[in-house]
């Protein structure tokens, strides 16, 4: 896994616990990936790299994943 991927993994691993944290209290960078949730994350994301017709943005994929994360809330205050 090349140092790229890797950024991207941990950024939104620990994007997703934080907003995880904020609504439930119970994920924590290093018990996401042991979840569900977490593992269908990874493996999205190594497919996403692996199968994508064309090379991937990863500082795009990254922000998309924050965007969404926050959006996810429906909050108009929260962006």
């Amino acid at each position: 896994m090349n140092r790229n991927r890797i950024a991207l993994v941990a950024g939104t691993l620990a994007l997703t616990a934080a907003v995880a944290a904020a609504q439930m209290g119970g994920y924590s960078p290093q018990t996401l990936a042991n979840t569900p949730e977490g593992k269908s994350l990874v493996e999205v994301l190594n497919d996403l790299n692996r199968y994508y017709l064309y090379p991937v943005n990863q500082d795009k994929v990254l922000r998309g994943a924050i965007t969404g994360a926050l959006a996810s809330l429906d909050d108009e205050f929260t962006y």
